[in-house]
């Protein structure tokens, strides 16, 4: 079987790296490819992506990469590399990878599969009359994604398949997780986006800093690691508020993993949210979180047991929470540990199974046992 996956770029979000670990996974047993259809932000970023394609023998295409110039474009060359490479399964993993896709395998015997990654869909007509014919299936990375593609794009339960996000826990997991006494650092992962509302977080860290001063607290640094269109805007904001010298810009990183043990605590503001992966490695890695109470984060968040939920948009709340969580050491402790706990749920190698037995089902005749559940998909802990 040829699995091709179709994400809008090669960028740093939770998409492009869940699809990255299916790839690698699956390609141990199967022909995987990974196809862009758009440029990514981050060359840097993109480079290395593509490199770790290579070194797990998983191909890879750069479809477009001026996209919105050239959209017809865009779709004959997908309808080409469709007909040359021939693959049996294309899972899209956008809207934007889906609306390329669906009229270039029009009359094509490959089998059409969109993974839903979020809680809101930016195109529901486009979903539910151009695109839901054409899939085969519809993946809900949570159950508040099921029951969005039910209801927004009204396709049938029989259609949907319900496979949670995985990480790499190897990877993330810090079994030497120390809660130290001083918050120094928080941190926030995420692309600098109108989703993500890193305004929000720069204005409830305002009102930290003051309630931190009168507490006489340190001030922690805010570190933010992400690309995106607003971050001159952020930058601004950041000054105008006073925390030129509180709020540290990254950009993208490929260090996550040494990023989390740095920090003391780890906050999320973002206006919508499918299941983060940024949030599981997040959980994973022991890190105290705090994050808005959207889409699928009290799926994973037990308010005030693994971690707390806030409201979103809501600057002050945020920052009480986050004042709350640097006084409270006890607190920082008792959600890391139900933190570690609850991520060993969300592992990469059940994703990939699930995956992989779903699309293996779209085929006559049914192979015999499946083979497959018995390929070695565990990370060794050197990658």
């Amino acid at each position: 079987m040829k699995i091709v996956h179709v994400i809008s770029s090669f960028s740093p979000g939770g998409a492009e790296v869940l699809v990255k670990d299916i790839a690698i996974l699956s390609a141990r047993k199967y022909e995987v490819e990974v196809w862009a259809v758009g440029a990514t932000g981050d060359e840097n970023f993109e480079k290395k992506y593509i490199n770790e394609l290579i070194s797990n023998n998983v191909g890879y295409v750069n479809v477009g990469k001026v996209v919105h110039q050239k959209r017809l474009w865009v779709v004959f060359q997908l309808r080409k590399l469709i007909k040359q490479r021939n693959p049996d399964v294309i899972n899209t993993h956008s809207e934007l990878a889906t609306f390329y896709c669906a009229p270039a395998s029009l009359g094509l015997k490959v089998k059409l599969v969109q993974t839903i990654h979020n809680t809101v869909i930016a195109f529901p007509r486009l979903q539910r009359y151009f695109a839901k014919p054409l899939i085969k299936k519809f993946v809900a990375i949570s159950d508040r994604c099921k029951d969005l593609i039910k209801d927004v794009i009204k396709v049938k339960e029989s259609k949907i398949a319900l496979i949670f996000n995985g990480i790499n826990i190897a990877k993330f997991r810090n079994t030497e997780r120390v809660i130290r006494p001083d918050v120094k650092n928080i941190l926030c992962v995420g692309r600098l986006d109108i989703q993500k509302d890193h305004a929000t977080l720069l204005r409830s860290f305002a009102v930290l800093k003051s309630k931190l001063l009168e507490s006489g607290f340190k001030i922690p640094k805010l570190n933010l690691i992400g690309i995106g269109v607003l971050q001159k805007e952020l930058e601004i904001l950041s000054l105008e508020l006073g925390l030129s010298d509180d709020v540290i810009f990254w950009k993208a990183r490929n260090d996550i993993p040494e990023k989390l043990i740095e920090n003391d605590i780890w906050v999320m503001s973002s206006r919508w949210e499918g299941l983060s992966i940024a949030l599981l490695e997040a959980f994973s890695s022991g890190i105290p979180v705090i994050a808005t109470n959207v889409g699928s984060n009290a799926e994973v968040i037990d308010d005030n047991v693994n971690g707390s939920l806030v409201e979103k948009e809501n600057p002050e709340q945020l920052a009480e929470a986050l004042f709350r969580l640097i006084k409270d050491v006890k607190l920082r402790e008792t959600f890391s540990a139900n933190a570690q706990l609850k991520a060993k749920t969300y592992t990469i190698e059940s994703c990939v199974t699930n995956y992989l037995v779903m699309y293996n089902s779209f085929f006559e005749p049914k192979p015999s046992g499946i083979a497959y559940k018995s390929m070695d998909y565990s990370y060794s802990n050197e990658q």
